[in-house]
């Protein structure tokens, strides 16, 4: 069979080297438990090796790494549209897991053409996953699979159960989809389905139990499929959301009261509309994860584009303990406005963000505003914040001194009448060239109650 010619050549070829690195190690006698810790570690992971290889190495590591149930768990399959590959490693793979549940990956080798996509796929390439124990796996990826082997396996796989499966990927590289197209019914029964992901396939055409589903995970869809999803995952408690296509049609309000933790990235800033759609007033945790490009106006001039919080906050009514915002175009009265309705926020981070001056009409250096709301440095204001426990804030450029920001060593006292335990900043700007002796002290005294203030003076000049 050449495909497991090719496969021992490269077992072999490996082997040989991990054999002369390991040589020595051998004779330390390890526990066995110990070596089995290892080795699963060893076929795990980006630089994974096979069980074979390791069984290569030595006689005794054959037997043990062919006893080792444990090690057999992860079965990674990529087809080939010339010819089957692996097909022949399926069932003495299974066999040597034992009873154990399987976590199954099968992915799509080469780059499909312009029409590859809504070709029927060769039989060959169906059979290891139709040929899958679906009694054994507990998770199920299929990676980057053209988009006729969706609907194939729609037709050819008979409607069973898969009663372990519990995490299932699925996702596509094939572009030329049909929205409008039938709906894909792969699975069957899914009594244990509790986290899904899926990429660039339209969303609402695969047939799923949306309403046991507990996490789920979003990439490349269009804005209508993010409100479907909700709509029909009643029961959500986690959602992450990336690279959202642009849509011409304005997006409706959507609720859904299960949702506590919210990742939304879009890396170009214009899917404002679309959050401020959404209504989570059960929602507790959220990582904004944007851009901060800029547009070209009428008038010849930039602006960047904005992202806008506040709506979503106050509309959803929603009580934040953790909020993230990274990359992103923000205004200091923006964010003091959202801060100021969070009175339960625990954890605040704001990273590489740039700060836009309306009034300028550009991207400027950070005023002492909002790090004086966020830490309440004035003895006589109070804080915004007032349960804020951890306060992460890097990456941006300021246009303050330290005395101001931190405030004089009165402020240091208050401290512990709030609850604010963890500091980190991160700065950059021409205002931190230089400090005082007084200011290097209070620096000082904020690390000695815990507080971790880091200055960054080598980007001064950028």
């Amino acid at each position: 069979n050449n495909d497991l010619d090719d496969v021992d050549l490269i077992n072999n070829t490996k082997a040989l080297a991990l054999k002369a690195q390991t040589t020595e190690s051998r004779s330390l006698d390890l526990p066995l438990e110990l070596l089995v810790e290892i080795f699963s570690h060893t076929v795990s992971g980006e630089n994974a090796v096979t069980p074979y290889l390791l069984g290569k190495i030595c006689r005794e590591w054959r037997a043990l790494v062919f006893d080792s149930c444990s090690l057999w768990q992860v079965l990674e399959l990529k087809l080939e549209p010339n010819r089957d590959t692996q097909l022949s490693l399926l069932e003495e793979w299974v066999s040597r897991a034992g009873i154990l549940p399987l976590t199954v990956i099968i992915c799509y080798q080469a780059c499909a053409g312009p029409s590859e996509g809504s070709k029927r796929p060769r039989a060959g390439l169906l059979k290891p996953i139709l040929s899958l124990p679906s009694t054994r796996v507990s998770s199920l990826s299929l990676a980057n699979l053209p988009w006729g082997f969706f609907f194939a396996l729609s037709g050819a796989n008979p409607v069973g159960s898969w009663p372990t499966l519990s995490h299932l990927h699925l996702s596509s590289s094939d572009t030329d989809q049909d929205a409008d197209g039938a709906a894909v019914d792969i699975f069957g029964e899914l009594p244990a389905l509790r986290s899904v992901s899926i990429e660039d396939l339209y969303v609402l055409q695969i047939i799923l139990p949306w309403s046991q589903l507990l996490h789920l995970r979003l990439e490349g869809i269009l804005p209508y499929e993010l409100s479907g999803a909700l709509e029909r995952a009643t029961n959500l408690l986690t959602l992450s959301v990336f690279s959202i296509y642009p849509s011409a049609a304005e997006p409706l309000p959507c609720t859904h009261r299960t949702l506590q933790y919210l990742t939304f990235s879009n890396d170009n800033n214009n899917q404002s509309t679309l959050f401020n759609s959404l209504r989570l007033p059960g929602l507790t945790n959220l990582a904004l994860q944007l851009g901060h490009q800029k547009y070209l106006m009428s008038n010849g001039k930039e602006r960047p584009l904005k992202f806008e919080i506040y709506p979503f906050l106050s509309d959803s009514g929603c009580q934040l303990t953790d909020l993230s915002i990274d990359n992103a175009a923000l205004t200091e009265p923006q964010i003091i406005g959202c801060l100021s309705i969070l009175p339960s926020l625990r954890t605040l981070r704001l990273s590489n963000n740039k700060w836009y001056d309306e009034e300028e009409g550009d991207f400027l250096p950070m005023g002492p505003d909002l790090l004086r709301f966020m830490t309440s440095s004035s003895s006589a204001q109070q804080p915004i914040l007032p349960g804020l426990e951890q306060l992460t804030f890097v990456g941006s450029r300021v246009a303050f001194s330290p005395d101001v920001s931190m405030g004089g060593r009165g402020a240091l006292l208050e401290r512990s009448t709030i609850s604010l335990q963890t500091v980190v900043f991160n700065f950059t700007g021409l205002a931190w060239a230089h400090s005082s002796d007084e200011q290097e002290l209070i620096v000082e005294e904020w690390k000695g109650r815990g507080f971790s203030v880091e200055i960054e003076r080598a980007s001064l000049h950028k």
